[in-house]
């Protein structure tokens, strides 16, 4: 018996065993090296392997490892920043309001989905004063929201 690439529209379509071709579209693959499999393309003369599968790119960030993606210090400043004076201005009240709720939001829901507006802005906004401290250095949030999210950073949740 011989192995045969069945051939559909110029790709193969399943591999089979044979005593010979069952149809115009049966090639055989003895002698070919390395061995096609389903999903190559046949041009009449060669088999092609198909492009390579790119890896997973994923959205959405653990809460545990969005963290993790800051510095000990940087989690310092943070803290810092978001604690609630009585005594200062308006806005110094809203940025700390502000980074709270984003902590509890992230902690709640056990993700951060890095490419949505409001996660960037936020993270962004953090090279810049908030409630009179600057948790990020300049280039930090880029570092943080572009790094690719690892298989063991992924968020496994249900959405």
């Amino acid at each position: 018996m011989t192995k045969y690439a069945i051939i559909i529209d110029s790709i193969v379509a399943n591999i089979a065993l044979a005593d010979g071709p069952l149809a115009n579209n049966w090639v055989s693959l003895q002698g070919i090296s390395p061995q096609p499999g389903i999903g190559w393309s046949y041009n009449g003369s060669t088999f092609t392997a198909p492009p390579a599968v790119p890896a997973t790119v994923y959205k959405r960030i653990a809460a545990e490892y969005f963290w993790e993606r800051f510095t000990n210090a940087e989690l310092v400043d943070y803290e810092v920043a978001m604690q609630h004076d009585p005594a200062a201005s308006n806005a110094n009240k809203k940025d700390a309001a502000k980074m709270r709720i984003f902590r509890e939001d992230t902690n709640q829901t056990g993700y951060r989905n890095l490419e949505k507006n409001k996660v960037s802005s936020f993270v962004i906004g953090l090279e810049s004063p908030m409630n009179g401290v600057t948790v990020l250095a300049a280039g930090r949030a880029a570092v943080i929201l572009t790094t690719p999210i690892t298989v063991e950073e992924a968020y496994r949740g249900i959405l």
